[in-house]
Order: C-alpha cells, then sequence, then structure tokens
C-alpha cells in the first residue's frame, strides 16, 4: 500500500514541479524582478496571518479518521471562521501596506490572498476523506491537476500582460480547483449537527500548538521576505524570492510526499512504540541523505543553469541559489 501510495504521490509531484519550472522559466522571461518583490511581500504578509489559517485543523481530520463524520460539521465551522478571520486580517492590512510601499497594486493582490485562504476551506474536508482512506491515486490526481492548473493559469496571465497578477490570482485558482476535484471524487458531505460551545474549546485545545508550529513554518518560508524588504529595494527583494523559489521547487518535492504519505501512515502507529521509533529515525536520516546530496548538486549546477536557461536575466539570483542550497537538510527535515 505504501509503496503504491508513494508511486502516485511522486507521480502528481513530478508532474506538479515539471510545470512548476516550466512556469517559472516563463514568468522569469517576462516579469520584471519588481513584480517578483511585490509578490514577495503579499506572501510575507500572508504568513504573519498564517496562525489562524484553517484553525491548525489541517491534520485533525486524518488524525481521527475514524470520527470523520462527526467531526467535520466541528472541523468546518471552526475553519472557516478563523479563515474568515485571516482574511479580515490581510484586507484590513492592505491599505496601511499599500501606502507604506507607495504601491496600490498591493491593496488588490491582499484581496486577492484573504479571498483564496476562504476558498480553500471546502477543499480541506475533502481532500482529508481521500488521505484517511488512503486513496493516494486520487490525492495525487488532485495534487496534479490543481498545480498544473494554477501554473498554467500563470503562465496564461503573463502572455496575456497581466503583470504581478500572474503571480497572485493563480492563488485563488489553485484552491477553487482543489475544491471541485475533490468533490467530483469524494461526492459526499457528512450531515450537519450542532456543535457545542465545549467542542470548539475542546479542538482549540487540539489546535493550539499545530496553530504554532503553521505559524513557524509559514514565518520559515516567506516570513523573511518582509523584513529583508526594509533594507532593498522592491526589485532586489525580488532577485531573492525568485532563487528561494528555485530551492523551494526542489525542497516541495519531498516535503509534499512526505505529508501526503507517511503522516497518514505514521497516524495509524502506536506513538512511543519501537516500530515508531524506528520508522522515525530512517525517516530522519534518508532526509539528511537527500538534503546534503542536492545541496552538493546545487553548488555545482546553479550558476551555469541559471545562466544558461535565463541568458543573463537572473545571473544576480545564482549567488542567493549557491547559499540557500546549504539548507536542503534543515528545510527536509523541517
Amino acid at each position: 500500500m505504501m509503496m503504491r501510495g508513494a508511486f502516485w504521490i511522486a507521480a502528481a509531484l513530478t508532474l506538479s514541479k515539471f510545470a512548476g519550472i516550466i512556469s517559472q522559466v516563463v514568468l522569469g522571461a517576462i516579469l520584471d524582478p519588481e513584480d517578483f518583490g511585490l509578490f514577495a511581500i503579499l506572501l510575507s504578509l500572508g504568513a504573519v496571518v498564517a496562525v489562524v489559517s484553517n484553525g491548525g485543523t489541517q491534520q485533525v481530520l486524518v488524525q481521527e479518521g475514524e470520527e470523520y463524520n462527526r467531526n467535520v460539521p466541528l472541523v468546518f465551522n471552526y475553519a472557516l471562521g478563523f479563515n474568515l478571520l485571516a482574511a479580515a486580517a490581510l484586507v484590513a492590512a492592505s491599505l496601511p501596506m499599500a501606502a507604506h510601499y507607495d504601491n496600490p497594486v498591493l491593496k488588490p493582490m491582499a484581496w486577492i490572498l484573504a479571498a483564496s485562504i476562504v476558498a480553500g476551506t471546502p477543499g480541506l474536508i475533502l481532500k482529508a476523506r481521500l488521505s484517511i482512506d488512503l486513496r493516494f491515486k486520487q490525492v495525487g490526481l488532485l495534487m496534479a491537476v490543481s498545480n498544473i492548473g494554477r501554473h498554467a493559469s500563470a503562465i496564461l496571465l503573463a502572455l496575456l500582460g497581466a503583470g504581478v497578477f500572474s503571480l497572485t490570482l493563480p492563488v485563488l485558482v489553485q484552491p477553487i480547483l482543489v475544491t471541485l476535484i475533490a468533490w467530483i471524487i469524494v461526492r459526499e458531505w457528512p450531515p450537519a449537527r450542532h456543535v457545542s460551545r465545549d467542542e470548539y474549546l475542546a479542538l482549540f485545545g487540539k489546535t493550539k500548538w499545530l496553530m504554532a508550529s503553521t505559524l513557524a513554518l509559514a514565518l520559515l518560508q516567506h516570513g523573511r521576505y518582509l523584513p529583508v524588504s526594509l533594507f532593498v529595494s522592491t526589485a532586489s527583494l525580488g532577485v531573492f524570492f525568485f532563487a528561494a523559489q528555485l530551492i523551494t521547487s526542489v525542497v516541495s518535492l519531498f516535503t509534499g510526499a512526505i505529508k501526503e504519505i507517511f503522516f497518514p501512515f505514521f497516524s495509524k502507529l502506536e506513538a512511543g512504540t519501537d516500530l515508531f521509533g524506528q520508522r522515525v529515525r530512517l525517516l530522519l536520516v534518508v532526509l539528511t541523505v537527500i538534503g546534503l546530496t542536492l545541496s552538493v548538486a546545487t553548488y555545482l549546477l546553479a550558476e551555469p543553469v541559471i545562466a544558461l536557461v535565463w541568458r543573463g536575466r537572473w545571473d544576480a539570483a545564482a549567488i542567493c541559489v549557491l547559499w540557500l542550497s546549504l539548507l536542503f537538510p534543515a528545510q527536509l527535515l523541517f
């Protein structure tokens, strides 16, 4: 079962990353560094509100898979409430953010990101159903189509001259695709029921640390751009962001597989047992070896590949890629 699951997820991730690479090649040839810099600022702001995104419920449904039907009304209402709060915070922050950077385009960009957070709520529930049932073929299909749809829409928008919105609008396209495709596959939604205040409080007790970890991960991935933007131009920030995205494309290939394959299996093992400990140690060793290998390969190949693909347009990003590649092992372990 795990091997079949690994195959489907690996296939989906490979297709998604291939689409992502094509997208970055095309967008890098069309968009300016300032466009990437503005998008980096937006993602960094989104990282700040990530603490309440989905209310930390991403894994609760999977962990308590046997109680899925009973938990869905609770988790959906809880996640939707927190997502509306996150969206409201983004909309409120869009005005001072646009004023600070003297760029009004940041306002509609923030509104689009806010809408994407809310739009992703139903997909969270439906995708959990597939993970609980270990339907990795369907999970892989969902991942591939939604990711390819996002990258394809980005390329189309860039070719149509949408500028920075070539990066922003696809953020909304993806959760809509996830929800639509997941509904076509699952085609069921547990019946509504009354949820008591005590249940919400109990769920908060379970998710408060998950929310904290979500914030930490979001800040690790995107939080750095906001403070950097205070000291460099938007264009320089865009160069750094472009380099970071190249690194992320590689890292997410492995972290996505870990999340979609290993977490459902680990959730079925009893924590604290010898078998659980052995599996965790093996996973840590494998990820460390992969990370070190990727660091060496990137150090050797980054500069000539970037120069060849973008014909000098993004040569300034090469040094950033070299330094960021040193973090491959740590990024995989996180």
